[in-house]
């Protein structure tokens, strides 16, 4: 009786593991798509700008992520042209 209780113990906890890395790999995807989704600035800022949103992003928790997901990217927002010094920045997005 004893072994069953471990050996279904054993199965539980592998398969707890097993969800435990795909949360965790939904996690590092949605950093991902949200740090890169829109990059924008002056052309010699871009890098900068992709750099600090990637630094931003990384201590975002899943639950953060989601909201942000979900509040901004997955629906229509307002459009916005940023405009600079010289007129309209480009802008990159990857949807």
């Amino acid at each position: 009786m004893d072994d069953d209780i471990a050996a279904q113990q054993r199965e539980v906890q592998r398969l707890l593991g097993r969800c435990l890395l795909r949360v965790q790999q939904y996690e590092r995807l949605l950093k991902s798509l949200l740090a890169h989704r829109e990059i924008a600035g002056p052309l010699h800022m871009l890098e900068t700008n992709l750099a600090d949103r990637i630094q931003e992003t990384s201590r975002k928790t899943l639950g953060a992520l989601a909201q942000e997901l979900f509040g901004s990217f997955l629906v229509p927002g307002e459009k916005s042209e940023p405009v600079g010094a010289g007129g309209v920045l480009p802008q990159v997005r990857r949807h």
